[in-house]
């Protein structure tokens, strides 16, 4: 399809439209593209091609003030290509006289069929067993529910996880993922009238939950010749006895390295070892995730010393909460989500950490704004 291109050169300050820029959104393909024809000689184009290209005109001729230029985009619009389409434009003058000296704005071509898109998840996420996995979407111009279907296996079959869903509501949430960890799964959404009116996410994967592997930092710079320290904590807290696996990988500017790591849970104790009555204990943070605050739960078996620390993901401290002598007993600690300064700490994965009577305990949590 050939998009006819029109400026029409107004300006203020007698100013020459020297430059232009044309954003094709994902989905559309560019083909090819003509000069801007004016007046004053040709524009060129940078003949730039592609799913979602940027068309760039610059160089020879301008437009001046009164005038009109045209150029073509000739375009292919994908299958998969869902709702409006919506295109950015450009133009820039030589700087002369009065502003503005640029404008921008957007084109939109308004879809008239029936479509879905699938918004969530991205591609590379991961779906961790046991846990809410939600789908996000939205649907065009006439389908009122959904279906939502997971492929666990590149040409593998589709299952579907609920056949009929409202469409307004643009999302779905699996209450708790199942099956086999894996690097391959999709989620397809598909009107139930018309199953023909589909899309298809991203690749994800599904993964189990590492909450019991914590680290210092998960960006770190290390000059050549040098070594450097992660710290990794092994937390068993509620974890039900057996093996645990993971595997650590390094990416720098080299070959990634990997280094396995194994974690056995086990409630058994060595002979003559004797439980204490009581000991340390770090209870973790209610709600998680959580906004804007959450409740942390500790206790101590006798009363002590006690530090009581947030740390960010990478290893930032972010807020002492507890630094002093506590009672015996347990205790409720409560975040706000705010920094020892103050302000609001912004969304994403932190741990509070836990140091008393020689015992270091920690724990994750997620602040969603």
């Amino acid at each position: 399809m050939d998009l006819h291109l029109t400026i029409h050169a107004v300006t203020a300050g007698q100013e020459w439209i020297v430059g232009m820029a044309f954003d094709a959104p994902p989905g559309v393909i560019v083909n090819a593209s003509t000069a801007w024809i004016g007046s004053n000689g040709p524009v060129a184009s940078n003949d730039a091609t592609g799913d979602g290209a940027r068309v760039v005109w610059g160089g020879g001729g301008f437009l001046d003030n009164g005038q009109i230029g045209t150029a073509t985009v000739n375009v292919t619009f994908t299958a998969g290509l869902a709702g409006n389409a919506v295109f950015g434009w450009e133009l820039q003058g030589d700087n002369w006289g009065t502003e503005p000296h640029f404008l921008s704005g957007q084109i939109v071509l308004v879809s008239t069929g029936p479509a879905i898109r699938i918004s969530s998840p991205a591609a590379g996420a991961v779906a961790v067993l046991g846990q809410p996995l939600t789908v996000g979407f939205q649907a065009f111009n006439g389908p009122t529910n959904v279906a939502v279907d997971l492929q666990r296996a590149d040409g593998g079959a589709w299952e579907t996880l609920v056949a009929s869903t409202p469409a307004a509501g643009g999302s779905w949430t699996w209450s708790a993922v199942t099956g086999e960890p894996g690097p391959f799964a999709r989620v397809r959404v598909r009107d139930v009238s018309a199953p023909a009116v589909a899309d298809t996410s991203a690749v994800f994967a599904v993964g189990r939950d590492l909450g019991w592997l914590q680290w210092s930092t998960s960006t770190l710079s290390i000059p050549a010749g040098s070594s450097q320290t992660l710290q990794l904590t092994l937390d068993s807290t509620g974890l039900a006895e057996g093996v645990y696996e993971a595997l650590l990988v390094m990416a720098g500017n080299g070959a990634p390295a990997s280094v396995p790591i194994t974690f056995s849970v086990s409630s058994t104790s060595a002979v003559g070892d004797t439980p204490p009555a009581s000991v340390v204990t770090l209870g973790g943070a209610v709600p998680n995730p959580f906004n804007p605050r959450t409740v942390i739960t500790f206790s101590v078996p006798a009363a002590q010393d006690a530090r009581l620390d947030i740390y960010s993901l990478d290893g930032r401290l972010v807020r002492r909460l507890v630094d002093g002598h506590v009672s015996a007993g347990a205790h409720d600690v409560v975040w706000d989500g705010r920094d020892d300064a103050g302000r609001e700490a912004a969304s994403g994965v932190y741990f509070h950490r836990l140091s008393s009577g020689g015992v270091v305990k920690s724990g994750k949590m997620i602040l969603a704004r």
